[in-house]
């Protein structure tokens, strides 16, 4: 019989404007826990809209950082951003796939 696992997803969208450019940061937090140990896995994505004068450049800058106590679980954090531009709207779709091992 396997051992029960407490998955808890923590999801944050910052969205700041700046006077030249927009930050969307996508922060991921991630908890499994298992007989009072648990490990932390947060995921930050900063999105960087820059708007020229004819096109717009997007710059991704990802960050990884995790914790890990004591817990012989592989996790895998995948993260996919699809942006879609039609006539000045901006459709941002995030998909979070979530694999326990």
């Amino acid at each position: 019989m396997k051992p029960s696992y407490f998955i808890t997803l923590q999801v944050n969208i910052i969205v700041s404007k700046k006077a030249s450019h927009e930050v969307f940061t996508l922060q991921v937090n991630i908890i499994v826990s298992k007989k009072a140990s648990h490990q932390v896995f947060t995921v930050q994505v900063n999105i960087i809209v820059s708007k020229k004068a004819s096109h717009q450049v997007f710059t991704l800058l990802p960050s990884f950082s995790q914790s890990v106590p004591a817990l012989n679980t592989l996790l895998i954090v995948t993260i996919s951003f699809f942006m879609v531009i039609r006539t000045g709207m901006n459709m941002h779709a995030m998909n979070v796939v979530l694999l326990v091992l």
